[in-house]
């Protein structure tokens, strides 16, 4: 089915050149068509186009057997090793801390654990010594010890073999052995947990003293452990379910900047059933907003650009769960999946760095006569789908369209093949890699089960927004930018970003934001990267923040495409709740600004030609709810937003007659590529 891509079209005169309008990803009809065949014919008709797919008797999509569904298996056998080394790194080194055995594994098959007894510090390191010398409950006391390093041991050797055989597990379909180990982990937890208690009963009965620092650790352990026991259950009734789980893997291209991430252009659908998954299905976002009925009404800067809020444009919040939970209410409502009634239980959110990363670990793939590697990876696939798509648009209604992002399939399982048979010190860096995907929110995962998206939340996966404690004293800042018609420039805009911020003595902080914008794109020899870099830019700061001064930005003007109202579009509460308080500031009129998370947010419009060099200012101030005091704690955070690459640079300058702790200095300075979340604590000292 062909489509004019214009009908989604907003007010673009000033925003996007019409050669180049969304012809880089086209979001499809805005009107809803009404079809006589059922929606699994579609879904196999879509899937025929990609190549080759057919339709069973029995209403589901069968598909020839080729590697190419090991690309999901890759894939989520990823987010599950993610999982798997946060949770045995985080419990591990508490155990370790907290008992001072050391655990040894064997070079063999990673299953033989050794516990050193005889050297135990920490708690129940004291609690032992001193029952050597106490005769009452001396035997109960050291069969607990004994039991408890049982325990561990085992463990630590199930969590050590998931470790190293969960790709395997998966790739081979072998979900029983997956949830038998997790089942066995659940019950060492469990274990571990009644064998604490036990011995904490005996100490406090013989009136052994524990020092305060191991006995505060000691708590933090218990609740660890019990929270961890809490994850492993609960993935347990997950995976153990009868029912499939649909995850829904989003594919950000961070050339086309998004507050989420990049341009959802691509997406794949991972249904998981037993522990086992049974299907992975890689599709262009269209495939879905094309089938969308729903008429929503934009936010109003993506109103320039499209006429009809879909799941293409959905990533818009910079809350990485408000952006899941809205992509999926827009692909659950197409047609394509609400007429077989498919839910979906999650978001995974990639980012092109995940298979630039990767491929520096396993070297380049070639797929046909095509060679990718860690540097070209991107740009190479952006070639692809451009010269597939202007194939399409030249073709005649008859003919039969390519399916163009066909490639990341193809591309997927030439690196899964080599990911595959990765050596230990292969495995050991991807594992340090999985990690750094984590922290540089290269890797964002939603999931509707509360306490699975608690886990994701605690150890930095979910991509959800700093919250202010009560008595947060200190900054705030994260810039968040949108490409809004700017083609797919910002592969070729380099940034930079400084803040300079000054703690005055009566608790006021005056911070002055610049972002320099260099437009590289005139000297790429392809289109779309050369087209006019057009960004609406916003800076979170805190809710107190007063704007002083602003420069470097255009003011736009944005008329809606049509009268949403009279045409029974429906608005998003989240996008009627920041736009209902949006407000233009009187003094600088290229600036809005609005609440949103707790938060003070200033925006505005920017625009750079090829070759052209801006700078951006923001100047405000802002109080603290206590003025500087000696000894007092400062902290600065500061979020990234997930799919750039910029230059940071702060400069945190104390109240005057004070330095701080941490560098004898009254100016400290952070120069350096910083994780999703930074959080400095700085110590005010009178000087």
């Amino acid at each position: 089915m062909r489509y004019d891509e214009d009908d989604n079209k907003g007010d673009t005169s000033d925003i996007n050149p019409p050669t180049f309008s969304r012809s880089i990803e086209p979001l499809g009809e805005d009107i809803h068509h009404t079809h006589s065949s059922s929606p699994q014919t579609r879904l196999a008709e879509a899937s025929a186009k990609r190549g080759g797919e057919e339709f069973s008797e029995g209403g589901r999509i069968k598909r020839p057997p080729n590697k190419f569904a090991l690309v999901g298996v890759f894939l989520l056998a990823c987010v599950f090793v993610i999982a798997g080394i946060v949770f045995f790194q985080t419990i591990s080194s508490k155990l370790s801390a907290f008992t001072g055995y050391q655990a040894e594994q064997s070079a063999g098959t990673g299953e033989t654990i050794s516990l050193n007894l005889e050297n135990a510090k920490g708690r129940l390191g004291e609690i032992l010594n001193t029952l050597k010398t106490t005769f009452t409950g001396a035997r109960e006391s050291i069969a607990g010890v004994g039991n408890l390093a049982s325990e561990i041991s085992g463990l630590v050797g199930d969590v050590s073999f998931l470790q190293k055989n969960l790709i395997s597990l998966v790739a081979q379909k072998k979900g029983e052995i997956l949830i038998s180990r997790l089942e066995a982990i659940s019950s060492h937890l469990k274990k571990i947990r009644e064998e604490e208690s036990s011995l904490d009963d005996v100490a406090g009965a013989l009136g052994i003293a524990v020092s305060s620092s191991t006995n505060s650790s000691y708590l933090s352990l218990k609740l660890d452990l019990l929270k961890s026991q809490k994850l492993v259950d609960t993935a347990l009734l997950w995976l153990n379910s009868s029912s499939s789980r649909h995850i829904f893997v989003m594919f950000q291209n961070s050339s086309e900047i998004r507050p989420a991430g990049g341009f959802l252009g691509s997406y794949a659908d991972v249904v998981i059933q037993n522990g086992n998954v049974e299907l992975f299905d890689i599709r262009d976002i269209n495939d879905s907003d094309k089938e969308l009925g729903l008429k929503t009404i934009p936010p109003k800067p993506l109103q320039a650009l499209v006429k009809n809020w879909r799941a293409a444009d959905a990533n818009w919040f910079f809350d990485f769960p408000r952006s899941a939970v809205t992509v999926l209410r827009f692909v659950e409502s197409s047609t394509l999946y609400a007429d077989i009634g498919t839910v979906f239980d999650g978001v995974v959110a990639v980012s092109p760095k995940v298979i630039e990363s990767m491929l520096e670990i396993i070297g380049p793939v070639t797929v046909g006569e095509k060679t990718f590697t860690s540097i070209n990876f991107l740009s190479e696939i952006q070639k692809i789908v451009q010269a597939g798509q202007a194939k399409n648009a030249s073709l005649n209604l008859a003919a039969q369209p390519t399916y163009p992002k066909g490639i990341l399939k193809d591309v997927g399982a030439a690196i899964f093949e080599k990911a595959a048979s990765l050596d230990e010190s292969g495995t050991g860096s991807f594992y340090d890699m999985a990690l750094d995907w984590i922290q540089q929110k290269d890797v964002m995962v939603y999931l509707k089960n509360a306490d699975l998206e608690s886990f994701a939340g605690e150890y930095g996966a979910s991509g959800e927004v700093y919250e202010f404690s009560r008595n947060f004293l200190g900054d705030y800042v994260a810039l968040v930018e949108a490409n809004i018609g700017g083609g797919k420039s910002d592969m070729f805009v380099e940034r930079d970003m400084t803040l300079e911020s000054q703690i005055n003595a009566d608790g006021t902080v005056n911070n002055r934001v610049t972002i320099t914008l260099n437009h590289r794109g005139n000297a790429s020899a392809d289109w779309w990267y050369k087209v006019p870099s057009q960004l609406y830019i916003q800076l979170f700061v805190p809710p107190s923040s007063r704007l002083t001064n602003a420069s470097g930005g255009i003011e736009k003007v944005i008329v809606s495409p049509i009268d949403y109202k009279k045409n029974g579009y429906l608005e998003n509460p989240l996008v009627s709740e920041i736009e209902a308080n949006t407000e233009k500031i009187f003094s600088y009129p290229i600036v809005s600004s609005h609440k949103e998370l707790g938060k003070k947010v200033f925006s505005m419009w920017a625009k750079l030609k090829p070759g052209e060099k801006r700078q951006i200012v923001f100047s405000y101030t802002h109080r603290l709810f206590l003025p500087p005091a000696d000894g007092q704690i400062y902290s600065f955070v500061f979020e990234k937003q997930a799919g750039t690459q910029r230059k940071y640079a702060f400069d945190i300058s104390a109240p005057p007659g004070f330095a701080f702790k941490e560098n004898n200095l009254p100016v400290f300075k952070y120069v350096d590529d910083p994780p999703g979340r930074l959080i400095i604590n700085l110590t005010l000292k009178k000087a």
